[in-house]
């Protein structure tokens, strides 16, 4: 699935690679992506793994263009839908969760 061109990340895959495009709603799943990337960013700014994932999406005019005027909303949680090529669509539910946010949540 992932190829030289994604060089092993999933992010750059999704944005990088043209099978990505099965996700039904693509362009909401990008938003959500880019949103997690920018809230990721702003917590840990001096992350500079973080920050070269980061530059190296910027090559990608899908990404490119949500980076600045990417919108805050909280995505806690959805249901992604991907065209599987044998089992049709599919529909993949998913909860956020961060425990950071409350002290008395252990995982």
């Amino acid at each position: 699935m992932l190829d030289d061109e994604a060089d092993g990340n999933l992010v750059r895959y999704f944005f990088a690679h043209p099978t990505a495009r099965r996700w039904h709603d693509w362009s909401a799943v990008a938003d959500m992506v880019t949103l997690r990337l920018r809230m990721a960013r702003s917590i840990r700014s001096d992350d500079g793994q973080l920050g070269a994932i980061i530059a190296a999406l910027q090559s990608f005019p899908k990404f490119e263009c949500r980076w600045p005027e990417h919108c805050w909303n909280d995505f806690r949680s959805s249901a992604l839908q991907v065209g599987h090529p044998l089992r049709g669509c599919v529909e993949v539910e998913f909860e956020t969760q961060d425990p950071a946010a409350d002290q008395g949540v252990q995982v």
